[in-house]
């Protein structure tokens, strides 16, 4: 349990970054993935066939892309420690799926109107787009992300919020 509060929360302190943030065009890409923002060394994009709104929360799921070898060593040596702090005598071993770590996808929950978010479910996957592992904690157990002005976080919530086809 304790190892998925802490891929979610890798991923929520990725749109807390308060570095400079590119807002992007409406251009689709061919699967519905739209690039939301940008910063030097991770690209966000949303799925634009799949948001959707259910009791006044919208849900979209989030792609998060590492662009450069050393946001990847980043994101993964996050894992590892997670790992090594559970005490986790094959942390060395386990982490070796993370090896070609590319990206990952997450379902977001978005709480528009409080300007806030919560991440349900996240998947990496390498190089190849193959899984490397899938984590979804209970909702309930799930702490709400409140969104600063101008980061990537912001970005987002507005571009769901306000998308119509």
């Amino acid at each position: 349990m304790k190892i998925m509060k802490y891929f979610i929360f890798l991923i929520g302190l990725a749109f807390l970054s308060s570095c400079s943030v590119q807002k992007q065009g409406q251009s689709k890409t061919e699967y519905g993935w739209q690039d939301v923002v940008v910063i030097e060394d991770l690209e966000v994009f949303v799925d634009t066939t799949d948001i959707r709104q259910q009791n006044g929360l919208y849900y979209a799921y989030v792609k998060n892309v590492y662009t450069t070898d050393d946001s990847r060593a980043v994101y993964v040596n996050k894992i590892r420690k997670v790992f090594e702090k559970q005490g986790n005598k094959k942390a060395d071993e386990k982490i070796k799926k993370w090896e070609n770590f590319s990206y990952n996808i997450a379902l977001y929950e978005f709480d528009c109107p409080n300007k806030r978010y919560r991440i349900l479910e996240v998947t990496d996957y390498d190089k190849r787009g193959q899984k490397i592992l899938a984590t979804k904690p209970n909702k309930n157990t799930v702490n709400w992300v409140n969104v600063g002005i101008d980061t990537m976080g912001d970005y987002t919530l507005f571009f769901v919020c306000d998308y119509s086809d």
